[in-house]
């Protein structure tokens, strides 16, 4: 049996018109205690879109990282991504 196994990136991205009617909200119980914050959206019943990418990145954990980035994010794929994921 094949076992298919996804990887959460953790990229979110929001207009300003949202932030500002949305900065009211406060973390949920289980936000809190989890330390994930999507999960106060999902109990304010603010629904999330997800985009399958094909292609890892590097993640972001300490302050060497951002270079390794910041050439990512300069890639045109990686534009093309981009482009999408703010549509």
């Amino acid at each position: 049996m094949k076992r298919l196994i996804k990887k959460l990136l953790g990229i979110m991205c929001f207009d300003r018109k949202f932030l500002v009617k949305n900065n009211y909200l406060k973390p949920s119980e289980l936000s809190n205690q989890e330390s994930i914050e999507q999960l106060s959206l999902l109990e304010n019943k603010i629904l999330m879109q997800s985009l399958l990418v094909n292609k890892d990145i590097p993640s972001l954990n300490i302050y060497d990282d951002i270079k390794k980035l910041e050439l990512e994010f300069t890639l045109k794929k990686q534009q093309i991504i981009l482009k999408n994921i703010l549509k």
